[in-house]
């Protein structure tokens, strides 16, 4: 129903039909020339009047028109079919199932392995299987929306995501099943699971868990065995079990050194049994991307103090790091062999370490002073250019720390901040700090009651040169209230971990650099690039055209040219088969032609394979869980009947409400311009204008 409203009291209309009233009154009963026609001519051009002016002078009040709308909407039955690769040889029904609901229902179909995708699928292709993705799409996809049934044809396997039996959604429509599938255990041997790291660092080691599953092979032996395969392929251990049950399961550990930098492929094998249902589901291949990412970080000291052993513990914390410490003067090796030095109460009066300096600065090494009470000043304010302290005495002093607003350099914990002003003091010189130009300090001194803007915790970095001073010794009683309060040494790690991080962390100073998305794709994964080109300024640019050259294992070579996008290169190379590449990048810009290079790997996604027993036990107990029922194949067209006569799939009629202007409204403005033409038209044919 659609109603009028106005802005202003209802009695002004009353003054809306006066005032038209008035006008025509004043317009034709005062007019003389209208005397001598006849008075119901003169009545009906006085109406005309009348009803354009009162409408006029209403429109002005504003009236606005509130318009009902109702839309009846059949519910929704969303169908989703199971595309994955171990329902290869089964047709699907839901064709037929969808022709029969359609004259009846809004029917949405679509297919899903890996992700859910729209329509039927005429072809099995999916590589794994994602049941918990199907109850996350259409909670998100149809939310508020009436969806009366959701139909699910499957065998109940999955092998990716989350169990959909534990999942939480906000489904309340009935979920029907069409059970597909054979639920018989064959004669087999098979991984059913595989555990790994899929990084690790070199040098280390991780574990490999396998988990071996055996049907129907009481009383026989099988071997498990782990290669390292590709360009330097050796066995890493192998391990015999023997099968004591029909239904056998046993987990094989292995512990595996990571010796080789890179992506490195393995393959784990289980040995076969004579009458095996499948052979391939007994191995499994895997990468684990090792990373020679480690760091070596010199503690050059002059003298032992319990700072050392702190400063290695919390250092070593991260994988990343490997410290060695040296006293001064005593086996020290070359530092071009370290990525970062921390001189503890160096230089000394002892040891000036002049040409440890020099060398670093030919290398460009960062480096971390630590001041105490052994530090000779003199020497010290002229290794490096972070802070210079100005001290006629060699007296000590005894600091704490307070935080300084404003640094932006990295971010701390909320943790941290409180406790730095809890800290016990450090021993420091007794002098004037000075900060150098382009310096950031983390942390400042507290002398007594006395904040200072003498900094005791301060980093540089300038043209790539990266320093930091630390102003007072006795960091290891920082890390020893810090586990005396928490029972543990997270703030302190984070606090000197973060410094080192930031003078340690390589600037990538290429002008032409390429990178994948990735280091180790699924088969089933699109491998994207990106490229950035920089000029003399390190602005970023794209005008010159850049290519990507892309080779196999075997040498095949595949060549392609970047897009343009913004001011940076992108290109999607699509999918490749399982195996180890490498990519070239290259452009030539002002002459000159520059590369970057770097490799990828992708793995073979055989997780179909290794489980073709469907689980209808689980699909049942998804039909408790949303309502619902389980079909075999055998019955499955039922399920439009039993949709017939279920409540839940009722239409719904949605009404809304939409408010305009009435001045919007067309019909009305032709209607007073009509009522005024013909007016005039009228007042022509009585020969007065």
């Amino acid at each position: 129903m659609n109603t009028f409203t106005l802005q202003y009291p209802w009695y002004f209309i009353f003054l809306c039909l006066l005032l038209g009233i008035a006008y025509a009154l004043l317009l034709y009963l005062r007019d003389k020339r209208f005397a001598d026609q006849k008075s119901w001519k003169v009545l009906g051009l006085s109406a005309l009047r009348f009803l354009a002016v009162s409408g006029i002078s209403f429109l002005l009040l504003g009236p606005l028109l509130k318009v009902n709308n109702d839309q009846v909407k059949n519910p929704v039955v969303i169908l989703m079919q199971d595309n994955s690769e171990s329902l290869k040889g089964n047709e699907s029904i839901l064709p037929e199932l969808k022709d029969k609901l359609s004259a009846d229902y809004q029917t949405d179909a679509f297919h899903f392995s890996t992700s859910v995708q729209p329509e039927l699928s005429d072809s099995i292709s999916g590589v794994t299987t994602n049941i918990s993705s199907v109850f996350d799409f259409v909670d998100e996809t149809y939310a508020n929306q009436n969806v009366g049934a959701i139909v699910i044809e499957t065998d109940g396997i999955f092998n990716e995501g989350s169990n959909p039996l534990y999942q939480n959604t906000g489904i309340t429509a009935p979920v029907y099943f069409i059970a597909k599938g054979d639920t018989s255990l064959k004669k087999d041997i098979k991984i059913s699971q595989l555990y790994h790291n899929n990084i690790a660092y070199l040098g280390d080691k991780f574990i490999v868990n396998v988990d071996v599953s055996a049907y129907n092979f009481q009383g026989s032996t099988s071997t498990v065995t782990l290669k390292k395969t590709g360009n330097s392929p050796k066995t890493v251990g192998s391990q015999k079990i023997s099968i004591n049950k029909d239904k056998f399961f046993s987990t094989v550990s292995f512990e595996v050194p990571a010796d080789e930098s890179g992506v490195i492929p393995y393959q784990v094998q289980v040995s076969s049994q004579k009458d095996e249902f499948s052979l391939s589901n007994n191995s499994r291949k895997f990468y684990v991307d090792i990373l020679d990412a480690r760091q070596k970080i010199l503690l050059y000291a002059n003298a032992p103090h319990p700072d050392l052993a702190a400063l290695k513990k919390s250092i070593e914390t991260n994988k990343n790091y490997e410290v060695e410490i040296a006293l001064a003067g005593k086996n020290k090796n070359a530092l071009a062999g370290y990525d970062l030095v921390i001189f503890h109460n160096l230089p000394s009066a002892k040891h000036k370490i002049d040409a440890d300096i020099v060398q670093l600065d030919a290398l460009r090494k960062p480096r971390l002073f630590i001041v105490g009470s052994q530090t000779d000043l003199t020497t010290f304010n002229a290794s490096q250019d972070v802070v210079k302290i100005n001290a006629n005495t060699n007296s000590s002093n005894l600091v704490q720390a307070t935080n300084v607003d404003g640094f932006k350099l990295w971010e701390q914990s909320d943790q941290l901040k409180v406790l730095v002003s809890k800290f016990p003091p450090l021993t420091s010189k007794f002098g004037k700090f000075v900060p150098s130009a382009n310096t950031e300090t983390l942390l400042s001194q507290k002398i007594g009651d006395l904040t200072t803007d003498y900094p005791l915790w301060i980093v540089k970095n300038q043209a790539g040169k990266k320093e930091a001073v630390i102003g007072g010794e006795g960091l290891w009683n920082w890390r020893l209230f810090n586990y005396l309060q928490s029972s543990r040494f997270d703030e302190f790690d984070e606090l000197l971990g973060k410094t080192i991080q930031y003078i340690t962390i390589k600037e990538d100073k290429r002008k032409f650099r390429v990178t994948a998305s990735s280091n180790l794709y699924q088969s089933y994964d699109r491998v994207v690039f990106n490229a950035e080109l920089y000029n003399d300024s390190y602005e970023k640019i794209n005008v010159a055209d850049a290519f990507l050259k892309i080779k196999n294992q075997d040498g095949q070579e595949f060549n392609y040219t970047f897009s343009r996008i913004s001011d940076y290169y992108e290109f999607d190379a699509g999918t490749f088969p399982a195996g180890s590449y490498t990519y070239t990048g290259s452009t030539t810009y002002n002459g000159k032609t520059l590369t970057s290079i770097g490799k990828f790997s992708v793995k073979d996604v055989k997780l179909e394979l290794s489980n073709t027993t469907a689980d209808h036990n689980l699909l049942r107990n998804l039909v408790e869980k949303y309502g619902g029922k389980l079909y075999f194949e055998g019955n499955a067209t039922e399920i439009a009947d039993e949709l017939g006569k279920s409540s839940s799939l009722k239409p719904v009629i949605y009404s809304s409400v939409k408010t305009e202007s009435a001045m919007n409204l067309r019909w009305i403005m032709f209607l007073l311009i009509g009522l005024l033409i013909f007016e005039w038209f009228m007042r022509r044919m009585l020969g007065n204008y």
